[in-house]
């Protein structure tokens, strides 16, 4: 996983998809709308067994959010918005992590992101709807 860490930020208006995956989501429509105009740097660190992810906003308004986990174990938290989930994030190799969070939608939500170069790539499914992002290494 060491390939993810360092800063990533979101490339402008890359999400493909992301107005079915949200309606599928339950996301609230104000809040699908402030998701969208959203763009984020992520910071991604790790020390030992420990994962540390800080998500910023670029945009207004400016949100930080931290996020500490260990591969494999489960933890709660919240979004950007202060929306609950639980994740379980688990390693594919080196340059590739699956994540599962249940809670914040009706349905569960698959992520995979997978390092490609200076890229990362952002796949989210749920209920059979997906949703990419690209992040540019900064």
């Amino acid at each position: 996983m060491a390939a993810f860490v360092g800063k990533w930020k979101q490339n402008e208006f890359d999400h493909k998809n992301f107005q079915e995956f949200i309606k599928v989501a339950g996301v609230p429509e104000d809040l699908a709308e402030e998701s969208f105009k959203v763009r984020i740097i992520w910071e991604i660190q790790q020390d030992g067994k420990k994962w540390n992810m800080n998500v910023t906003t670029i945009t207004k308004p400016i949100v930080s959010k931290n996020y500490e986990f260990t591969l494999g174990e489960p933890y709660e938290s919240t979004d950007l918005f202060g929306r609950k989930f639980k994740m379980v994030t688990e390693l594919i190799n080196d340059n590739k992590i699956k994540e599962v969070c249940t809670e914040w939608s009706e349905s569960s939500i698959d992520i995979v992101r997978e390092v490609k170069g200076n890229e990362m790539f952002n796949t989210a499914t749920c209920k059979g709807v997906t949703m990419d992002m690209i992040f540019t290494r900064m």
